[in-house]
């Protein structure tokens, strides 16, 4: 299940969200209805875990085999997978909602 924008609820393509993946802006522009959409909390605290995660993996890699081949190896496969699944699993509101929002004093 891909994103579905929430001005026009039109489902976005497996392209129009791996893009998004390599850009730095906090929100995607709906490729239909050129609306800004921002990432949801949940899919923030996804991609966090998930990149952390391959980091981790990564440096144990190299700890255990004191080699570089074996950890971008393994790297290599893991951006991959993530970056394969990470279309179907980023999900877009129209609001703003950043990772600790609920923590700030009102």
């Amino acid at each position: 299940m891909r994103p579905v924008c929430q001005n026009c609820s039109r489902t976005w393509t497996w392209w129009d969200v791996a893009k998004h993946s390599f850009s730095i802006r906090k929100y995607i522009v709906c490729p239909y209805c050129r609306v800004k959409q921002y990432a949801t909390k949940a899919s923030i605290r996804f991609e966090f875990v998930v990149c952390y995660s391959i980091f981790f993996v990564f440096l144990t890699t190299y700890i255990r085999t004191d080699s570089l081949t074996p950890p971008i190896a393994v790297f290599l496969i893991l951006f991959g997978c993530y970056q394969t699944i990470y279309p179907f699993f980023h999900r877009v509101s129209n609001t703003k909602e950043g990772l600790f929002q609920s923590f700030r004093p009102q």
